[in-house]
């Protein structure tokens, strides 16, 4: 049962970082010392080291650091775990998963001074969940009906290319743009950790048998 336990504890990981980042950016946004837009700003603007000594944002900033510094050390945790699988041998498992680390350490720059380089994190941590999840749906294809298939594809490619566009042109709608690309990552991610889990409970996925799933070659 080591396969499926491994992958229950890389969904509890996952989820547990999606609850944890929830709970930071509603605090950091209570104590943020300037009006910030829930729907329409983006998300990085709640780590800025502010103007001059930037004592206003001094609390927001090191709480914003703290939630990355966080999500590095469970990032670290899912990809340890990950890597005792042959999914690991998958050179865009091994690129994806690195890309978010990478993006997570580059993502500690504050965006207001730093904003290429805090820019560059975002987007590698963005690219990687966008492939991770993209990866996880097709290797859950056989859950799904043809047709819930075809849709959540759509949307989950839709929304990625329309923050990516939106960022790229630097519209007025890039961090609205955001909203729909992180929650239809995280919810087709573990709409497919929970089905993948409940297959391998039904199966009984021994020590002895051939790993399945998501965490197969």
């Amino acid at each position: 049962m080591a396969a499926m336990n491994d992958l229950q504890r890389i969904a509890i990981l996952y989820r547990g970082l999606l609850l944890f980042n929830l709970f930071m950016l509603i605090v950091i946004f209570i104590i943020f010392p300037e009006p910030f837009s829930i729907l329409g700003d983006p998300l990085s603007w709640l780590g800025k080291v502010g103007p001059g000594e930037g004592l206003a944002f001094y609390y927001s900033f090191w709480l914003f650091s703290a939630a990355l510094l966080y999500n590095i050390f469970r990032w670290s945790q899912i990809l340890l775990l990950l890597s005792k699988y042959p999914v690991w041998r998958r050179l865009l498992v091994r690129i994806a998963g690195w890309a978010v680390s990478a993006g997570f350490i580059l993502m500690l720059f504050p965006c207001d001074r730093f904003d290429p380089i805090h820019s560059t994190g975002g987007t590698l941590v963005g690219l990687g969940m966008w492939m991770l999840s993209t990866m996880i749906l097709i290797r859950s294809d056989s859950l799904f009906e043809r047709r819930i298939k075809v849709w959540l594809h759509l949307i989950l490619h839709a929304s990625a290319l329309f923050c990516i566009a939106n960022f790229a042109l630097d519209t007025s709608l890039k961090g609205f743009s955001q909203r729909p690309a992180i929650l239809t990552i995280v919810v087709i991610t573990n709409i497919c950790l929970i089905l993948q889990l409940q297959v391998q409970q039904k199966s009984g996925n021994c020590d002895n048998l051939p790993v399945s799933g998501l965490l197969a070659d």
